[in-house]
């Protein structure tokens, strides 16, 4: 459609392929064109942070069960903990994270945080729950499909999150409101990208991390 719009109006039509999780200034200074990717760098929004979370503010939340974990957020030190599998434990190179990292993000937020308690969200959450052995912690596994969503909402109401190499529960952990918020990321976001990605924001953590396929 944006080739056929191009030759319509008679402007020529330019395909650049840039890779994606770098911030590239040269967008800012673009009169006209299509842009398309994941744009996962705050630098591309933080002047309009406000304006970006206005636009993202989740609805109400209308279901008991999940009325009742936003409680139990709001009352204690609560901190989300993403774990993705599904679709990277079949990616042709190892993407998943190791529990190594969350074994050292949950370690760096029991020394930083009084009584911290976890919600677990993963689409893997019987993996999850083998694998998490923390005292305080709660196991979401119900928000499915088109209720996914409200995965994030509730990430985005924690105090404090660690994350997964996913937009899912980076997204999660941005919205958050918190202004004494600790989050914690991988240092290598993928595979293929050399440690201290653009896609981590400075404010956060980030911790040595590996990759599996188990």
């Amino acid at each position: 459609m944006s080739k056929l719009r191009h030759k319509i109006v008679g402007s020529p039509y330019k395909e650049k392929t840039e890779w994606q999780w770098h911030y590239h200034a040269a967008v800012n200074k673009l009169h006209s064109g299509y842009l398309k990717g994941y744009w996962q760098c705050e630098k591309y929004f933080i002047d309009v942070a406000g304006l970006v979370r206005k636009k993202f503010a989740f609805s109400s939340l209308q279901d008991d069960i999940n009325k009742a974990v936003m409680d139990k957020i709001t009352a204690s030190n609560s901190v989300s903990l993403h774990i993705r599998r599904g679709d990277y434990m079949n990616a042709d190179v190892a993407t998943s994270l190791n529990m190594d990292y969350y074994n050292d993000a949950i370690k760096y937020i029991n020394n930083k945080v009084s009584n911290p308690f976890y919600f677990v969200f993963s689409d893997d959450i019987d993996w999850a729950k083998e694998n998490i052995k923390e005292e305080r912690v709660e196991f979401i596994g119900w928000n499915k499909g088109n209720n996914s969503y409200i995965d994030m909402h509730l990430m985005s109401n924690c105090k404090h999150n660690i994350i997964a190499n996913s937009s899912f529960s980076w997204w999660g952990a941005w919205l958050n409101s918190n202004a004494g918020k600790i989050v914690v990321a991988p240092q290598q976001w993928m595979p293929h990208l050399k440690n201290g990605s653009e896609v981590i924001p400075k404010a956060w953590m980030q911790i040595p991390n590996h990759f599996n396929k188990q």
